[in-house]
């Protein structure tokens, strides 16, 4: 960790940061869109029933989801008065799913939403518009889809099933869009649109409505098993403990999604693409400048300013003699004052300070030395004309 934060700047900590909170919004808006969260209470997907879940809790209706098999001892335990749900995931999802008649015969009522696609061949594409809105005992409701049952007998669940009262609930010229089978004092009701009553639907009160009138008893259960929802007790028992069969019912999507994220941080935790580390060769040393550096740092931490100015005014002098025409043969100082004069126009007083330095007996201070070399770099790169 210590390394990864010397390796990023701010800038990269910006962008690393927007970059994994992007990822994980990513991931939670399509982990909900796997095949299981379809028609599911808890899903607040356009094609989950979470609103419709919220609606029947506010209207004060004892309604739960189940998170196991709907089995034996469920059905014993809710043997009055009760409705289940289920909605289907895709054309299959009840393919050889049992239906106890012998509970619904009893006053209680099972509701199947989307059944019947492909298992028994009884719900068939039409030509109908794929959007209408039929008449129901609440008013109108909104339908998307062109399925209708168009045979009698809406799914071949058991033989005990294709003698008992059946009733069209909804239907028009193409087919039956919710039909209704009377078994002894229960119902079973078997719905056509997949979506009827999701969240889609919100805007359109009336297929909540029309729904929770199908749905009335006393208690209303939602089958969330079907969906991949466990209870505690029940995860335990169906645990299966393997990370491969972990991997192979998690959605791709999820996997890659942090495959991105832990590429990501590798990238950025170096800072460099993928292969081997090349070293950065040094820069060559410059050995004059070391030296004069090494030079400069003995000069001052003795004080030798005498020396720093004797060695640099004669360099600097010759210099400007050479310029001046004078050769290397050191004339006096009025003689280079004069010609320097005449030759830039400019004031002698600011040469004549340079030698007054020069010759100066008493060792300048470190604050005179620094004026001093100022005043002969701005003397010296001024060429005369």
């Amino acid at each position: 960790m210590q390394s990864l934060k010397q390796a990023l700047n701010p800038r990269q900590w910006w962008t690393f940061a927007l970059t994994t909170i992007a990822l994980i919004l990513f991931t939670l808006i399509n982990a909900p869109s796997s095949p299981q969260s379809i028609g599911s209470s808890y899903s607040k997907t356009p094609e989950g029933y979470g609103a419709w879940y919220e609606y029947m809790e506010k209207k004060g209706t004892t309604i739960d989801r189940l998170r196991k098999p709907n089995n034996a001892e469920f059905f014993n335990a809710n043997s009055k008065n009760t409705t289940f749900i289920q909605i289907a995931i895709d054309n299959k999802s009840f393919t050889g799913q049992p239906i106890d008649t012998n509970w619904i015969e009893k006053g209680n009522r099972w509701i199947i939403i989307g059944a019947g696609y492909s298992s028994s061949k009884k719900v068939q594409p039409t030509k109908a518009s794929f959007t209408s809105q039929p008449n129901t005992i609440v008013g109108p409701i909104k339908i998307d889809t062109t399925r209708r049952f168009v045979k009698t007998k809406p799914i071949e669940n058991a033989d005990t099933l294709l003698d008992r009262q059946e009733q069209p609930l909804i239907q028009d010229d193409y087919g039956t869009l919710v039909m209704k089978n009377t078994l002894g004092k229960g119902e079973l009701i078997y719905i056509v649109p997949q979506f009827i009553a999701a969240n889609a639907y919100q805007s359109n009160p009336g297929n909540f409505k029309y729904l929770s009138t199908l749905a009335k008893n006393d208690r209303i259960w939602i089958d969330e098993y079907l969906h991949g929802y466990r209870d505690i007790e029940t995860a335990k028992q169906e645990s299966k403990g393997s990370l491969f069969e972990f991997l192979a019912q998690t959605p791709i999507i999820i996997l890659f999604t942090q495959f991105l994220i832990g590429i990501s941080v590798l990238i950025y935790g170096k800072n460099r693409r993928f292969g081997q580390v090349k070293t950065v060769e040094p820069p060559p040393i410059n050995n004059s400048l070391a030296y004069i550096r090494a030079m400069a740092g003995i000069l001052q931490k003795a004080n030798s300013t005498d020396f720093v100015t004797e060695t640099l005014s004669k360099a600097e002098i010759t210099k400007l003699q050479r310029n001046l025409g004078l050769g290397t043969a050191p004339p006096p100082p009025a003689t280079i004052i004069k010609l320097w004069t005449e030759k830039t126009g400019r004031s002698p007083g600011e040469l004549e300070q340079i030698f007054h330095g020069l010759h100066r007996q008493q060792k300048l201070s470190e604050a005179e030395l620094t004026k001093w070399l100022a005043l002969f770099q701005n003397i010296a790169v001024q060429k005369p004309k």
